[in-house]
């Protein structure tokens, strides 16, 4: 056996911004570890896999090495035995596509059995598009198992061993960096320069996620943990993730026949438009290739191929879902379609039609390897939301169209994918060279997306994301439509709603959708608003209006799945959210989404969501001209959540039960915390500026439910002295300032302790 450095030594230019010296660098900004030396003579090396390597006949066998716990690693970062809890913290930005499939096993003692759970089990959401580390909390325990299981696959064919690193965690461990290296990135264009913070980049060609080196001399200074690497040849049935009863499930679809689907494939060119327009929302493919003498078997292996790959995703009946294209080769008699058009006979050319006949799409490609008709990474999404826009563009064009074809205009194109990556994102379609028409059949796949490259985010709540697949996208149907002529043409929907006071539903849809920022602007133009608009208002006022029977229409049935339209509280609380930050720096925007805010709250009877809303954007803009409505307001969300009959926990757990799980923001942990400290806030603006009795007797009530959650607090208890010496209860204040001295002295924390000994002495000579 001998040992191997694998090494990459392409031509690349230095985009240098600081000097970087010779030596060796290391990242694993990508996943995978890479090892970067700079040598004097100004050669470098770059290694990413490194290992042991066998000879085998004439063939060389790579090994890469494997590091000795496993992809994962651990380094403890802060530490506090009294803490009950761990956050971790995953410091490659790339391990957030992985929350699904990696699971934390925790264990207490040896002798008990480990409890998994996935990263996403911890976690609200995870914005995929967001630059900053993944951040989350566990109780503590004595081990942490970590494990990629790699999804939902139970099937026992296609079992493997999982690989599991466990980690001993010292009982004073508080908060770790974790880490995962997945591996498999190849075929990279590297550049290399220093950023703003000097950290030196290397960016690979357009890819949105660069790698960052760190020099070798700054590792090795952080303390890791060492894991012991466990292999579990049945993971899932071991750490409670299936039952006999999945498995058993699974085995029953693995042995479902798939359904047998073939394309009726028209003799003539009338016949193939007659047919796709029967089906209104297929699209009809149409191949010419006059100079091939093999086009027409060319043409039937490509939709022998394609029949194959629908039958398998229709799983065992038909499936129009599944059903998107028909295909006709072009003949002799359809030269006119290409001399219509100004297109070139001689060369290879696809032309893609709509039911009702308008050519949406040609490309100068062959059938067989434009790669855009498949099951996978197909174009469809691209051409259908360029027929929406043409259809869109027609509805606006036509000065005689209803206001109900108008909204439904807007509606559908509210409803559409939203426009996919730019070029430099964009799915990469082999060309003729690629895949060669000869072994088309043994050689053909559909076009893979390397993970590693292509990077898009989308909302939870709202998938309606694609990457982009087709390349030449000039010769797609464009949008004709503006944004001023669009929103004018809104606005005018708006007024005559508004004015004639009608209950319709498409406009309703159309509406939240838009204050929600996944609506008509956002999908025709890519953008969102920078701020919300007078017709945004203009909608609310009317959305204010018929509340209950919107309310009313929530709780009905119906089958739109992507599309938002199940919780209007859910939507308004986004767009006053996204609205507040954009209010901030004009005091007109202010004062009319303050007007606004309040509008929401009398809709919503006091909901607590809305109070909490319209009392954090109170608490923003506070001065003195809001000061007794921040009061008023918290008193009321307070009133809202804490009930007579009830005591303070299980009145938060009532409010936290019913809250969104999808949309929750903290755990149950951090929410008490939080209302225990919104709760001290409140009251101690009232210490600050001394206000009048019946504001000390409420902020007295508020002051000691923040005590109930956290007792000992010491600043909760400097603020309850103080209110109570203020309410006139001297030695009730002096007894609890005394309370905040003794809790400031367990925080270590000199300067809080000084200055709550000294109030307590004002408090005691009477200098307060």
């Amino acid at each position: 056996m001998k040992r191997l450095l694998l090494l990459l030594l392409p031509v690349m230019g230095l985009a240098q911004t600081k000097e970087i010296k010779p030596g060796r660098y290391h990242s694993n900004s990508a996943g995978q570890d890479f090892i970067l030396k700079m040598n004097e003579d100004k050669t470098y090396e770059l290694v990413f896999l490194h290992g042991l390597y066998q000879q085998q006949g004439d063939t060389i066998k790579l090994n890469p090495e494997k590091s000795p716990q496993g992809a994962f690693s651990v380094i403890p970062v802060a530490r506090d035995k009294a803490s009950r809890y761990i956050t971790i913290k995953m410091t490659n930005k790339m391990s957030r596509y992985f929350v699904y499939n990696i699971y934390i096993g925790t264990q207490q003692t040896e002798s008990r059995p480990a409890e998994y759970k996935s990263i996403k089990d911890y976690m609200k959401s995870v914005d995929f598009d967001s630059e900053e580390p993944i951040v989350f909390t566990i109780e503590k325990t004595k081990f942490l198992y970590f494990a990629n299981y790699g999804g939902t696959d139970f099937r026992p064919a296609k079992k493997k061993a999982t690989s599991i690193s466990k980690f001993e965690i010292p009982d004073d461990v508080s908060e770790i960096d974790m880490d995962y290296s997945y591996g498999g990135i190849d075929n990279l264009d590297f550049s290399l320069y220093r950023d703003e913070n000097n950290e030196i980049v290397m960016a690979a060609g357009k890819s949105p996620s660069p790698l960052i080196f760190t020099e070798e001399s700054e590792i090795g200074q952080r303390e890791t943990l060492t894991a012991k690497v466990i292999e579990d040849p049945d993971f899932a049935r071991n750490a409670g993730l299936i039952t006999d009863t999945d498995e058993q499930m699974a085995l029953e679809e693995e042995v479902v026949q798939s359904y047998n689907f073939k394309y009726a494939v028209e003799k003539t060119f009338d016949e193939a438009q007659k047919a796709t327009a029967r089906s209104k929302d297929k699209f009809l493919v149409v191949a010419f290739d006059y100079d091939n003498t093999k086009r027409i078997a060319e043409f039937e292996k490509f939709v022998a191929r394609m029949e194959t790959l629908v039958s398998n995703k229709m799983e065992g009946e038909y499936n129009a879902a599944e059903d998107h294209f028909n295909f006709y080769p072009a003949s002799e008699k359809d030269k006119n379609l290409l001399v219509k058009n100004k297109f070139d006979l001689k060369k290879p050319q696809i032309l893609v039609f709509n039911a009702g006949g308008d050519l949406i799409y040609h490309s100068t490609a062959k059938l067989n390897t434009s790669g855009y008709f498949g099951t996978y990474n197909s174009a469809y999404d691209e051409l259908a939301r360029a027929n929406e826009y043409l259809k869109f563009d027609r509805v606006l064009s036509n000065r005689k169209s209803t206001q109900a074809a108008t909204v439904k205009a807007f509606k559908s194109v509210s409803k559409v994918a939203s426009p996919g990556n730019r070029a430099d994102y964009a799915v990469p379609v082999p060309t003729a060279t690629e895949v060669e028409t000869e072994t088309y059949t043994e050689t053909y796949t559909e076009t893979v997306v390397d993970t590693t490259v292509v990077s898009y985010s989308y909302d939870e709540e709202d998938y309606d994301y694609t990457p982009d697949v087709i390349r030449d996208k000039e010769n797609l149907y464009q949008l004709q439509a503006d944004p001023n002529t669009t929103n004018s043409k809104w606005a005018q929907i708006v007024s005559y709603f508004k004015q004639k006071n009608l209950y319709d539903q498409d406009f309703i849809d159309v509406g939240l959708a838009e204050v929600y920022g996944k609506g008509f602007t956002r999908k025709l133009f890519g953008t969102g608003k920078e701020a919300p608009e007078e017709t945004d208002f203009q909608f609310l006022d009317y959305v204010f209006v018929h509340f209950e029977e919107i309310r009313k229409a929530e709780a009905e049935f119906h089958d739109e799945i992507h599309y938002q339209r199940n919780d209007v509280n859910f939507v308004l609380d986004r767009f006053f959210k996204s609205s507040a930050d954009s209010a901030m720096d004009n005091e007109t925007s202010r004062q009319k989404l303050l007007q606004y805010y309040r509008k929401f709250v009398v809709a919503t009877g006091d909901n607590v969501n809305g109070l909490k809303l319209y009392f954090d954007f109170l608490q923003a803009i506070l001065d003195e001209g809001t000061s007794q409505e921040y009061l008023d307001v918290y008193g009321r969300y307070y009133n809202a959540v804490v009930q007579p009959n009830a005591s303070i926990i299980e009145s938060l757990d009532r409010v936290y039960t019913n809250e969104n799980e999808a949309t929750r923001q903290l755990d149950w942990t951090n929410y008490k915390q939080s209302f225990a400290g919104t709760a001290n806030t409140v009251a101690w603006y009232v210490v600050e500026h001394r206000l009048h009795e019946s504001a000390v007797k409420n902020a007295i009530h508020w002051s000691e439910t923040s005590l109930h959650i956290e007792p000992g607090n010491a600043y909760y208890l400097d603020t309850l002295a103080q209110l109570y010496y203020l309410n006139g209860e001297r030695e009730r204040a002096i007894s609890k300032e005394r309370e905040a001295v003794k809790a400031a002295l367990l925080m270590d924390d000199a300067d809080t302790k000084s200055k709550y000994e000294e109030v307590l002495e004002r408090m005691k000579n009477g200098t307060y």
